[in-house]
């Protein structure tokens, strides 16, 4: 189930968090399908996750134990599309 998502601040990656993944799409220019884009993906295990915000080269999440996380956009996961 999708918890949150957002699009990064030069709008070309938007991020969907879910309870147990971080999915990014880099959105394709001149394009309105943000998912034709890249995929990338992390798991995650941080209790019920709400929250995601874009900041820069990094990924904010929060949950609902009041916890918050940085994940770095070079941690997330390439998802290869055949």
């Amino acid at each position: 189930m999708v918890t949150d998502a957002d699009i990064s601040e030069n709008k070309n990656k938007l991020a969907v968090l879910t309870y147990k993944y971080l999915w990014v799409f880099d959105i394709p220019s001149g394009s309105d399908n943000f998912f034709e884009g890249r995929p990338f993906f992390l798991p995650i295990e941080a209790g019920q996750c709400e929250g995601v915000s874009f900041e820069g080269r990094h990924i904010y999440i929060t949950n609902e134990q009041r916890e918050l996380f940085k994940v770095k956009l070079t941690d997330l996961i390439p998802l290869k599309r055949k």
